[in-house]
């Protein structure tokens, strides 16, 4: 994943109520930092390949590039503050 700011990568399933809530918390919080850090979603159940890559096991995934290289992960849902601290740590 090539971008000038690092990349947010949330794998997950669009059945699935905790990677929804957790699509939208992030979208919100990182609206507050669109110049710092990007947000993009992986639906895992169109592709059978990727996620297996980055060793996705539970969804919801969110996984951070910079530079093309992954930097930090998390696992399952999360509350706000967490998500926060998450991003602002992340964020270029």
């Amino acid at each position: 994943i090539a971008a000038d700011v690092p990349v947010v990568v949330i794998f997950g399933t669009d059945s699935d109520d905790a990677t929804f809530e957790l699509g939208q918390m992030v979208a919100q919080l990182t609206g507050e930092k669109a110049a710092q850090i990007k947000v993009a979603e992986f639906p895992i159940a169109e592709d059978g390949t990727t996620w297996r890559e980055y060793n996705v096991r539970q969804v919801p995934t969110a996984i951070v590039f910079r530079d093309g290289t992954e930097t930090a992960s998390f696992a399952g849902a999360q509350d706000r503050s967490f998500l926060d601290s998450f991003l602002t740590r992340h964020a270029s």
